[in-house]
Formats: structure tokens, sequence, C-alpha cells
């Protein structure tokens, strides 16, 4: 069972595949507080119902029977805190035909590090410590080296974001093989 916020059909909105009909399955429970977070409501696990993978793939199955979607992405809050359901729902969405698309925070390595296989998009939101109050560097690093070509990142900006950091996360990224888009 997972904590779930909500499952609904709509175009992907950012990154590589903007515009892509997706199924966003969003499951709550997040631990860092980014200032620019534009889903409050999914930050904790109360008030939000606990589903079964049968019960999410019924809905999918649903949505994807009105109209037909690429991929179902698999959103938040962090869905890396709820790993042991995913390592369930993923291959169950890829065994439907559907492209399984992971936007995360990309700070959980050890937690992704099984899912790898299931993934076959994954959007990094790399963590400035302007946005969260700390560093995640290293975390970071080694997600991306797990990820591979699998993922693209994503870097907000603030009025907040310094030079420096900006720099250390573009660093970063350009001592990866290959580089992350």
């Amino acid at each position: 069972r997972a904590r779930v916020t909500e499952i609904f059909s709509s175009l992907q909105g950012e990154g590589l595949y903007v515009g892509q009909r997706q199924i966003f399955v969003r499951l709550s429970g997040c631990p860092w507080r980014c200032r620019y977070c534009d889903t409050p409501g999914s930050l904790a696990h109360e008030g939000h119902s606990a589903f079964t993978v049968d019960e999410v793939l019924q809905k999918i199955n649903d949505l994807q029977t009105e109209r037909s979607h690429a991929a179902v992405s698999v959103t938040g809050g962090e869905p890396l805190l709820q790993s042991e359901f995913l390592a369930a729902l993923l291959p169950a969405v890829q065994a439907l035909g559907l492209r399984t698309y992971l936007e995360t925070s990309a700070t959980h390595p050890d937690r992704f590090r099984p899912l790898v296989p299931f993934c076959d998009v994954v959007a990094a939101d790399i963590k400035l410590p302007s946005a969260i109050g700390r560093a995640l560097w290293a975390e970071h690093e080694e997600f991306l080296r797990l990820a591979g070509d699998k993922a693209f990142v994503k870097i907000v900006l603030t009025d907040q974001t310094t030079d420096d950091e900006f720099e250390t996360a573009v660093n970063l990224l350009s001592r990866l093989t290959p580089p992350p888009p």
C-alpha cells in the first residue's frame, strides 16, 4: 500500500517530455520543504488514502481506456519514500505497455538502486542548498550515476540562488559520463 494524493491524466508540463500526455500518480510524503514547492498538499501522508498496487493499476487502466497515454509519471512529494510500493507498481506499469517516468528529488540513491531497471525516464530535480537549507551534492551525484542516460536534470533557480551553488551544480553534472540533458 502507498499513500496517494491523486491520480489523473494531463500533459507533462516540464522537462524533455513537455506536452506529452501522461497519467500522473502523485504519492504523498516529502522530507524537503523547498521554498518553491508547488504541491504543498502532498508533503505529508495525513489526509491521503492508502492504495494497493491493484487499485492504482485499475485507475491507470481506466484512464488509459478513456484516452491513450504515453507514460505513467510517478511524482510527489518524493515518491522514493515509498520505494517498496514502486518496486511492485513500476514493473506492472511496464507490463501494460506504458513507459515509466519517475519525478524525484534525486536524493535517495539507496532507495532508487533496485528500481533502476523499472524506470524508463527519470526527471531529477537537483535541490540547491538555498532552496532546502542544506547541501545534497553527494546524494545527487550518486543518484545520477545510477540513473545514467535515463535521467535528465531540472534545477530551479530563485532569487536566493547563489552563483557558487549554481557553479557547483554545473560542475557536478559535467563530471558525469555522459552528462545528463
